[in-house]
């Protein structure tokens, strides 16, 4: 709703802004065309601000990762290979 509200008042979105630069005014904030994310959403309609992984016995899928996905690449390349390293272990090799 957030989002919603900042995208159709500039004063809200002002407002957001500030809370990172406090010296903004509204004749610095220019219109730009809108980007595209994609974003997981649970089956009630809420969305998912977490990492969202699921597993099965052979794959592990990063089903959302938000932004800043970027900057949590090797946190997030990390835990994979822990959890695949884990699973593996746990299977008996045929």
């Amino acid at each position: 709703v957030r989002e919603l509200r900042n995208s159709l008042w500039k004063r809200g979105y002002l407002e957001e802004c500030r809370k990172y630069c406090p010296s903004l005014d509204l004749a610095d904030l220019l219109p730009h065309e809108a980007g595209i994310r994609a974003q997981a959403v649970r089956q009630d309609g809420v969305l998912i601000h977490d990492f969202l992984f699921a597993q099965t016995d052979r794959m592990l899928h990063v089903c959302n990762a938000p932004s800043p996905a970027a900057t949590s690449a090797i946190p997030i390349a990390e835990m994979i290979v822990a959890r695949m390293t884990d699973e593996r272990r746990r299977v008996p090799a045929n």
